[in-house]
């Protein structure tokens, strides 16, 4: 297994720092997954970090893996959020909850330190 994860690493397959996400995308409804869907596969493409639920967890129970996975950031979603560009994102070290626009998501991650 350790030799597995050395390979991935090397090709870049899995995230620095010891494989644990810097980012989580939480969906509160259907249209919140498969928004994080679509969104975790444009992410990664770009550079960034990020894990999110497959599972149909409830939206406690994301935050809860987000927290066992180390994640930096949280970004919520659901069909509420969808319809005003809006996201909730939790900076789960300080605990404080800001929103942003999902027209300009990397670039407020950035701004974060959320990103490549």
């Amino acid at each position: 297994m350790e030799r597995l994860l050395m390979v991935m690493e090397k090709q870049k397959l899995v995230p620095p720092g010891g494989g644990h996400s810097l980012l989580f995308l939480a969906a509160a409804d259907e249209e919140g997954r498969k928004w994080a869907l679509r969104t975790a596969m444009d992410l990664r493409r770009g550079g960034f970090a990020c894990e999110l639920d497959l599972l149909g967890r409830s939206l406690k129970a994301q935050m809860r893996e987000a927290d066992r996975q180390q994640a930096s950031f949280v970004i919520a979603v659901g069909a509420d959020e969808l319809k005003r560009n809006q996201a909730s994102i939790k900076n789960m070290r300080s605990g404080k909850h800001h929103s942003v626009d999902l027209r300009n998501l990397a670039g407020e991650l950035a701004k974060l330190g959320g990103g490549p």
